[in-house]
């Protein structure tokens, strides 16, 4: 935009000169000063224009720059779309290529195999059949040896006792159609001597289920007097006021890590009145170990028991006899007895 500035300066001037006056020289000298005003006007519409221009020119410019930057950036996604897609295909096409050469060796791996189980499968069978024809081959000669060392010793035996024999085979021609009759039967099954082994027969089962019966009324008053003196035994004097027993199991395991784990096993019938209380009161008890007699009367039992219930010979009985005797030896040196 044009614009008028104005500027004031006060200008001296000296003066000096002589000048004759009554023909005398008389010198003269001073100062003049003058004001002088100056307007100066500046017109800038030119420049006002070559101003407006660049800044048109640094819009386009800019928006050059942004179009630039925009196509940039997508140029750098795209790339980077394209570089990902090639990373990842061709990861992919490596992972395939490695999966199908494994297929491959593992492929001609399995046939070369399959074609070594058929071979060793040939050579089986042709072992086989091999067997099989020397297996009959001895068979029948052995087979006619024994025959004929049977025929031979049954030759030497006749020779030995020639008459006996001789009078068997004659009078085998007139007992035999006799002794295979029907008749024969007949006279059997009718005659005394059945009769008599009849009533020995019956006699005898009478005589067995009588001694059976005689056994398990033995057996039964026997388990009754066992139950009435362990009743007995167990039995406790009343003072006034009853007690009832329970029988409960107080399990604790001390594991690796020196963590005590405890477990109490109670009748179903006072598990809801007496289980918390049951623990309570066996984790508060004195435990003792066991004297020398308490073990060895344990282990006499448990080696009776062992030998009653698993007294086979077979490995699976020797393994279960073995396995339960190092159990019951490692457990033992941690037995310990509720002393109350």
């Amino acid at each position: 935009m044009s614009y008028t500035r104005t500027f004031h300066k006060t200008v001296t001037i000296p003066y000096s000169r002589n000048v004759t006056v009554d023909g005398k020289s008389v010198n003269i000298s001073g100062e003049v000063s003058e004001v002088v005003e100056v307007n100066i006007h500046v017109e800038t519409d030119p420049f006002d224009n070559q101003v407006h221009k660049c800044n048109q020119n640094v819009n386009l410019l800019t928006g050059a720059i942004a179009a630039t930057e925009v196509a940039q950036v997508a140029s750098l996604h795209s790339n980077a779309k394209k570089v990902g897609k090639s990373i990842v295909d061709g990861f992919f096409k490596t992972v395939r290529s490695e999966i199908s050469q494994q297929i491959s060796a593992l492929k001609s791996e399995v046939d070369a195999t399959i074609s070594h189980l058929s071979e060793l499968a040939k050579r089986c069978a042709d072992k086989r059949r091999q067997m099989q024809v020397d297996y009959d081959r001895i068979t029948s000669r052995y087979t006619k040896t024994f025959t004929d060392l049977n025929r031979e010793l049954e030759n030497r035996i006749y020779m030995l006792d020639k008459h006996a024999f001789d009078l068997r085979r004659h009078t085998e021609k007139y007992t035999l159609p006799m002794l295979g009759s029907e008749l024969v039967g007949e006279a059997t099954v009718t005659s005394l001597e059945e009769a008599k082994a009849t009533a020995l027969l019956a006699a005898a089962r009478s005589k067995s289920l009588a001694e059976g019966t005689i056994g398990r009324i033995d057996a039964y008053l026997q388990e009754q007097a066992k139950t009435d003196a362990l009743l007995q035994k167990c039995t406790v004097p009343s003072t006034g006021r009853q007690v009832k027993y329970a029988p409960v199991i107080h399990i604790q395991k001390v594991s690796p890590s020196q963590s005590i784990d405890r477990n109490t096993y109670v009748p179903e019938a006072i598990m809801q009145y007496a289980k918390d209380d049951t623990d309570r009161r066996l984790q508060q008890y004195p435990w003792q170990r066991l004297t020398d007699e308490k073990m060895t009367a344990i282990n006499q039992h448990f080696e009776e028991n062992l030998s009653e219930n698993a007294n086979g010979s077979s490995p699976h009985d020797t393994r279960v006899r073995d396995m339960a005797r190092r159990l019951f030896n490692a457990d033992a040196g941690r037995a310990f007895n509720y002393q109350n």
